[in-house]
């Protein structure tokens, strides 16, 4: 991606990074000491970072071989020259998208093909005969990627079982009617729990569905009464929207510890 001299891409490029990852990931409560705050300083120091190394190579009269020196590249006139803003951007998406998730996803992926020796025997099949019409010194080619299929549906169904980014928060953009009333929608995925950190999950898992208005259902774990002869209207709307609320209340939970 970037030839950069290890020096700095672990002593001061990659602390940076790794704080603009976990920002992105964290509560938006932009206050100092918050991991969304650090997350802004991570990329302003990344972005810094970057565009230094862009100066240094523009003044330099050598060649590099990696993303950034494609994207920095004059050569072909017939591809139009990004810019800076967007060659930062560039850079920066990429290095995010493969942030720790090939590495997880091969190491699962091994874990999930040990504890089921039938796909791990279907799977070498599939590469043995790959390789069968082909000398040692060949290379895999596109068409071999591409044939691959079984090889896919392993990475896939790695993905499906361990998936790389356990939540994402998202922004309220619009009202919607819900049983007659306008509710802010809300489509922001629970924290879920892989087993650790149960205080902190248990936090954000509080806030979350005290964000959904179902917090309730959970701190009085209320029972439903049946309605009785002749309900109003009224206590009809509060009969199914204590239903509801239940209901809402417990699949967020099954959602958050199913994973």
């Amino acid at each position: 991606m970037l030839e950069i001299e290890p020096a700095l891409l672990y002593e001061a490029f990659k602390p940076e990074f790794d704080k603009l990852v976990i920002g992105t990931l964290a509560m938006p409560i932009n206050l100092p000491g918050t991991n969304y705050y650090f997350g802004f300083q991570g990329r302003k120091n990344v972005l810094k970072m970057l565009r230094k190394v862009i100066a240094e190579r523009r003044a330099s009269s050598a060649t590099h071989n990696d993303m950034l020196g494609d994207l920095l590249s004059k050569e072909d006139p017939k591809h139009s020259l990004l810019s800076d803003e967007e060659i930062l951007d560039q850079i920066i998406t990429i290095l995010y998208s493969g942030y720790e998730t090939v590495s997880k996803t091969a190491m699962m992926s091994i874990k999930y093909l040990h504890d089921n020796p039938k796909a791990l025997q279907q799977l070498r099949e599939e590469h043995l005969a790959i390789r069968k019409g082909k000398s040692p010194e060949d290379p895999i080619g596109w068409t071999e990627y591409k044939s691959m299929t079984f090889t896919r549906a392993v990475i896939l169904e790695t993905s499906r079982l361990d998936t790389i980014v356990n939540g994402v928060l998202r922004e309220t953009t619009n009202d919607i009617e819900v049983n007659e009333m306008e509710e802010a929608s809300f489509t922001a995925a629970p924290p879920v729990f892989n087993g650790e950190n149960y205080q902190t999950w248990a936090v954000r898992m509080t806030v979350h569905l005290q964000a959904l208005d179902v917090w309730e259902a959970i701190e009085e774990d209320y029972e439903i009464s049946p309605l009785g002869a002749n309900p109003t209207v009224a206590q009809m709307k509060n009969h199914k929207k204590k239903k509801t609320r239940k209901a809402k209340a417990k699949a967020c939970l099954f959602s958050a510890v199913s994973h």
